[in-house]
């Protein structure tokens, strides 16, 4: 079991390097990132879900969305769950420090200690800082449901705490968001101009919106939502806008940043270290080093098709899901030739069983119970 685990360990590690590598060298990243710099997406794995004992803190890189580092924290080192993520942080941008690897951009799930932490941060030797960003999806998921409150009410609150003019502008609306983020171009003013023209927009006022918008480009186009009319729906949209942590942080959102790939990966690592099962120190690195290892080679791998299933819990859902390619394990046929390669060489196994010789009797014939047939019957044995 150990001599398994350092084989895994000393394989993880060899992986992480190669996609370090990899993304350092790709050429998505010679236009506008300088040398030896790389943009990170990090987020944090608990063990358990409830005070966790462990947790792994997962770098993956923007352009090949392989594991970079990765940053096991246990309550040895820190006893609050909830700071694991800050104490691995700490430590992976000491390690990428020695590697002499700048972070360009790092992405997370809006965890403020983090915010604080790269805010805080001293430039590196060329001036160069690494740019914040926040997940939009975090950022986005709850605008609908948040959005009732000003859309939907009692009768005697109507026009004052929520207007009927916006009860279809939910869903819609957070499309807007992701709009913008899209096309602001990296600037914080553009994204709150146009956060801000969103109310204009539902006005069937068009003078700014983005050009390459519908509204802009189709001379046939006719709104379909209701129209604010009144100003008390238009204020209430403003100050709804206005509220949201795009608009109040956009620097964090200007490169619209995702962790849908570190989400994902700590969704595949169930496979190998369930949440139920408290696993002890050798067998959880073990695991957790395979799921590093299979995520490496199959991340991102070809589709053979896609399908679209509609339904009417999301009827907006009109992407599809792709169907992806068997995967095809090569590192662990490489394992287990280094294993064995590694026993072999120790030189102290003991000797492999022998073939027991198969009894005869004086006929020649095999004695009962060492042949393969179905039964031990014989001629012999047949009544008179």
């Amino acid at each position: 079991m150990i001599l398994y685990a350092e084989i895994v360990q000393s394989m993880k590690e060899a992986s992480m390097d190669r996609a370090m590598n990899e993304e350092i060298g790709d050429p998505a990243n010679e236009e506008d990132v300088p040398d030896e710099s790389v943009g990170i997406v990090t987020d944090a794995r608990h063990a358990q879900r409830r005070n966790s004992h462990r947790s792994d803190i997962m770098a993956l890189g923007q352009i090949n969305h392989r594991v970079l580092a990765h940053m096991p924290v246990t309550k040895k080192e820190q006893t609050c769950t909830q700071k694991h993520e800050k104490v691995g942080t700490e430590r992976l941008y000491r390690q990428l420090d020695e590697m002499g690897v700048k972070v360009s951009d790092h992405a997370h799930d809006r965890n403020q200690s983090i915010n604080k932490f790269i805010r805080e941060r001293p430039p590196y030797a060329d001036g160069t800082r690494t740019t914040n960003s926040n997940d939009t999806w975090h950022a986005t998921k709850a605008i609908a449901r948040k959005f009732k409150r000003v859309s939907s009410g009692p009768v005697r609150s109507r026009g004052v705490s929520w207007h009927p003019q916006l009860a279809d502008k939910g869903a819609p609306l957070k499309t807007h968001f992701y709009w913008c983020m899209a096309r602001c171009g990296g600037d914080e003013q553009v994204l709150r101009d146009m956060l801000l023209n969103i109310v204009q927009h539902y006005q069937n006022r068009h003078d700014n919106c983005h050009p390459e918008s519908r509204c802009r480009a189709d001379p046939n186009y006719r709104p379909t939502k209701l129209l604010l009319t009144e100003q008390r729906a238009v204020e209430l949209l403003t100050n709804f806008v206005r509220s949201q942590d795009i608009y109040k942080s956009a620097k964090d959102y200007v490169l619209c940043k995702d962790t849908l790939y570190v989400e994902s990966f700590n969704n595949s690592c169930l496979q190998y270290v369930d949440k139920r099962i408290v696993f002890g120190d050798l067998n959880y690195g073990l695991r957790m080093g395979l799921a590093v290892l299979d995520w490496n080679e199959h991340v991102d791998r070809e589709a053979t098709s896609r399908y679209v299933r509609y339904s009417v819990a999301n009827i907006r859902q009109v992407q599809g899901k792709r169907i992806l390619t068997a995967k095809k394990y090569t590192f662990v046929r490489e394992l287990l030739l280094t294993f064995l390669a590694r026993v072999k060489a120790a030189g102290n196994l003991p000797p492999l069983p022998q073939r027991q010789p198969q009894p005869q009797r004086e006929d020649g014939a095999l004695a009962s119970g060492s042949d393969n047939s179905d039964t031990d019957f014989s001629a012999e044995d047949e009544p008179e």
